[in-house]
């Protein structure tokens, strides 16, 4: 897999997933794209195995790498299975990143349960559980939209927050 690159959806549209990178897994499959700088957006289909989360994990080093500060915006509605495995290696990982990381936002068909507890308490970052898909799409966006701001003007801009 190669790198990404800032930009990876469509200019008018960050939810596009343009040149996003995949990973085929035996029981799903993994998009991964970067809307914009300092953002990820990752989306699942069926189960996200270990190979999807160590994918997951290594753009995450990437990005922090090169941008020192990362935003995680995971689209799991589609998501059918979350194995233990999967689900420590992705905490591992969010531990890791843990100076960088500003926050890391969800859209999924269940509750996070323990899952949401677990890395909550790991993290002591910002975790939203989207409730529905417009919800989570609208924060794409303007978070997307918010670091394209910045970079062209410096001067940062915050989404607003949902009430």
């Amino acid at each position: 897999m190669t790198p990404l690159r800032d930009g990876g959806g469509s200019e008018r549209d960050p939810l596009a997933k343009g040149s996003a990178a995949r990973v085929t897994m035996r029981d799903g499959e993994l998009a991964m794209w970067r809307p914009a700088p300092t953002m990820l957006v990752t989306r699942i289909e069926g189960v996200l195995g270990e190979v999807g989360a160590e994918a997951i994990a290594l753009e995450m080093v990437r990005v922090l790498h090169a941008d020192k500060r990362l935003l995680v915006m995971h689209d799991w509605e589609a998501m059918t299975q979350l194995p233990a495995s999967a689900v420590a290696r992705m905490q591992a990982a969010a531990v890791d990143a843990h100076e960088g990381l500003e926050a890391v936002h969800f859209v999924m068909p269940v509750r996070p349960g323990l899952f949401g507890v677990q890395a909550a308490g790991a993290l002591r970052r910002p975790l939203t559980f989207h409730p529905t898909r417009g919800a989570f799409e609208r924060r794409v966006r303007e978070e997307a939209l918010a670091r394209w701001v910045q970079l062209a003007s410096g001067v940062r801009v915050r989404p607003p927050i949902p009430k």
